[in-house]
């Protein structure tokens, strides 16, 4: 299930790296970043798919974190809540994102979203933004 006009280059790059992916992180391939979830499958595949698809791009949101410029003596605690008073202040938006897989395992519905690595890399969140952030 390929939509946008990277689905040929996603397609390939996510049939190398499948096997590969990581359900609680991200998975980067040559060229796009992929992202999984999964949960109990309700009657309503629609929004299995949607639901999980919010879960998958959360995890693209979450990784942003670990590239943020944190000074090395900040506490983990402060860090997290800084991170997520940011992220419910901000909108993140990812035009190129996809979903590259999907389907039903057992009792459960799984979604594999993929991101053009650039499209996500280039949201560049500093400390000092997020510092700003809390001023305003």
């Amino acid at each position: 299930m390929y939509y946008s006009c990277f689905a040929e280059d996603i397609g390939k790059e996510y049939e190398i790296i499948k096997n590969k992916i990581d359900a609680k992180s991200i998975t980067s391939s040559q060229n796009f970043f992929f992202a999984s979830s999964h949960s109990k499958a309700t009657a309503i595949e629609d929004a299995d798919i949607e639901t999980n698809k919010i879960i998958a791009s959360s995890k693209f949101i979450n990784y942003l974190s670990n590239l943020v410029d944190w000074p090395v003596t900040i506490d983990l605690e402060l860090k997290i809540a800084l991170w997520n008073f940011y992220t419910k202040k901000k909108k993140f938006t990812f035009k190129k994102s996809q979903i590259v897989d999907n389907g039903k395992l057992g009792d459960y519905y799984y979604v594999i979203v993929g991101i053009p690595k650039s499209e996500l890399l280039k949201f560049k969140i500093t400390y000092s933004q997020i510092i700003n952030s809390i001023k305003k």
